[in-house]
């Protein structure tokens, strides 16, 4: 008799580009298989459809650090043979901006924006459909600027204070629950990483510097705005 599969971790990463956030994990997840009429399961094309109906869509977008083939290898042994989650940056999407946390030793704020799946310091991988905050421009700048002292670039900390951790709080703050396990879980995988791979990692998410792609401010802006980096008149997009 075959042996049955081990049964899937919280921490594990989907296999697919596109999928649903813990949100859906329970009652949530009985929903959409109602209103999609979808079986057990939930499609890429259904939960884009979804994206496509929500009122204000909350995504978030992981990226395996860096682009150095060196780092990629580290997430593949972590994953694969450790079994846990592997080291990301993580950044949420909302009203068709990116945003996430880094470090910098200037006391300024260490949240920063760009466009959506394009944080230039980092390489895309995929991306998690949270649900559909509902809230207005105002209300998301409003949680944004309230965020901005607890998230000073000087307190970035690998392990404990970094851009998944924003993420999950940023996510929560936007009324759509935690991001998955496996994304910030870098707390416990950075005891099985040296301090020369913490070193590496560490400097990746600095936002010392000025980095093209990278807006070093916190405005949320309307997707008509010519100020909107998603926007054909944005300077970035000439």
């Amino acid at each position: 008799m075959a042996a049955k599969p081990a049964p899937k971790k919280s921490m594990d990463a989907p296999k697919k580009q596109l999928s649903l956030g813990p949100a859906y994990d329970k009652t949530g997840w009985e929903a959409v298989v109602e209103t999609f009429g979808c079986g057990t399961t939930v499609s890429e094309d259904d939960i884009k459809e979804m994206v496509k109906e929500a009122k204000t869509p909350v995504t978030l977008h992981v990226y395996a650090v860096g682009h150095a083939k060196a780092i990629q290898e580290i997430n593949y042994v972590v994953e694969n043979f450790l079994n846990e989650g592997g080291v990301f940056h993580g950044a949420i999407e909302v009203y068709g901006q990116e945003f996430s946390f880094g470090g910098c030793r200037q006391n300024k704020s260490g949240i920063f924006a760009c466009k959506p799946k394009s944080c230039p310091m980092h390489t895309y991988r995929e991306s998690i459909y949270l649900g559909d905050c509902k809230k207005t421009i105002k209300e998301v700048q409003s949680i944004l600027d309230s965020m901005k002292p607890e998230w000073m670039g000087p307190t970035y900390n690998l392990l404990r204070k970094n851009c998944c951790s924003f993420s999950n709080a940023f996510a929560q703050k936007l009324g759509v629950g935690e991001i998955p396990n496996w994304v910030h879980h870098l707390a416990d995988v950075g005891a099985a990483l040296d301090d020369d791979v913490k070193a590496v990692v560490h400097g990746l998410h600095s936002i010392e510097d000025s980095v093209e792609g990278v807006f070093h401010h916190q405005t949320v802006h309307d997707p008509d705005d010519p100020a909107h980096p998603g926007h054909p008149e944005h300077p970035s997009n000439k």
